[in-house]
């Protein structure tokens, strides 16, 4: 009976530190770039959203350790990652194309530096960087719009390396 007591007592400490942790807020970082108050996103669920902040992160960076040390460290000194990819209508094209040239003079406006923009018949790409104190990277915004006509937006929060970002995407092509 103690030993179910003690369970259950171990399980509710868990699952409060556990909420206590997914209610961090991420908004008022530096790398935080807040695009729901945009009308197109608003009351749309995305066909893919991913999620993940510090804990999670951190023992992603743990269960690395040993494969890549640079990668696994960044991972550990990162806040979030949230990707969404939302559909986006052929109707809605122009107002999608609309969406993103006002996010991206509020990014600029926000000190956020553009650092690859592509923009071809089938599709449009942007990312940003935002620089943290000191010579580090705070956050990385990415924009994507492809052939599909699927609009792809990821933001990283935290400790940002572009160095072991480029190894990383070498690695995976």
């Amino acid at each position: 009976m103690k030993s179910i007591k003690l369970l259950f007592v171990l399980l509710f400490a868990f699952t409060l530190t556990t909420f206590a942790q997914q209610k961090e807020d991420y908004s008022t970082d530096p790398g935080y770039f807040d695009y729901s108050e945009y009308a197109q996103f608003k009351n749309v669920e995305p066909k893919t959203a991913i999620h993940l902040e510090g804990p999670m992160l951190k023992a992603i960076s743990k269960m690395g350790k040993g494969k890549g040390e640079k990668i696994s460290e960044m991972i550990a000194g990162l806040k979030l990652i949230k990707v969404n990819q939302f559909p986006v209508a052929a109707s809605d094209l122009d107002k999608t194309e609309n969406t993103i040239s006002l996010m991206d003079k509020k990014l600029q406006s926000e000190k956020w530096d553009r650092i690859i923009k592509s923009k071809e018949k089938e599709s449009f790409s942007s990312i940003y960087v935002k620089m943290g104190e000191g010579d580090n990277y705070a956050g990385l915004f990415v924009v994507v719009m492809d052939k599909n006509d699927d609009l792809t937006i990821v933001n990283i929060v935290g400790k940002i390396d572009l160095e072991t970002i480029g190894n990383l995407s070498e690695q995976m092509h």
